[in-house]
């Protein structure tokens, strides 16, 4: 004789837990079924039950809310449907918004990055005008001083560059 599985091992067929009926779990339900919106999996859901779908259906069955017609199955798929187009749509709008802005963001930053550069550009003109001004070899004694000489003639501006690069 072969001794007997313990309860563990044993496949038999488990009872679950009785669904907890109460007054507002079957005005809820009541409500969602009427409105039609809902399916018998997301009214379970939403009444937070164990057994689901199948306590749903057949509570509907022993109240004798009756069976919901092929029109409104249809109407409900046809709401979900344009429920679900229209989030959608409305996060490509959300992310356009958020492309636009990152894009003129890119282009600011762009804008800035020239005037950086700009700036660094006068600064460099402003150095060699006073390596110029203050370097007797490029000042002549008998013209008046001109201090935009330099900007006159392609040599003084080259021999600037020139001394800046020799670094003095």
């Amino acid at each position: 004789m072969t001794k007997p599985l313990p309860p563990e091992l044993r496949k038999t067929k488990r009872v679950g837990e009785l669904v907890d009926w109460n007054d507002r779990r079957v005005d809820m339900l009541c409500e969602m079924w009427a409105t039609g919106q809902y399916s018998a999996s997301q009214i379970a859901e939403r009444l937070g039950l164990v057994r689901g779908r199948n306590a749903v259906i057949g509570k509907i069955h022993r109240l004798g809310l009756g069976r919901r017609t092929a029109a409104q199955i249809h109407a409900t798929l046809r709401a979900n449907a344009l429920a679900v187009a229209e989030k959608r749509r409305d996060r490509a709008a959300r992310q356009l918004v958020k492309t636009e802005q990152a894009l003129a963001k890119a282009s600011l930053t762009a804008a800035e990055r020239r005037e950086k550069f700009a700036a660094q550009g006068r600064a460099t003109i402003a150095k060699i005008e006073l390596t110029l001004i203050e370097n007797p070899a490029f000042v002549k004694a008998e013209k008046p001083f001109d201090p935009y000489s330099h900007l006159r003639s392609d040599k003084g501006y080259l021999d600037a560059i020139a001394a800046l690069s020799r670094g003095s």
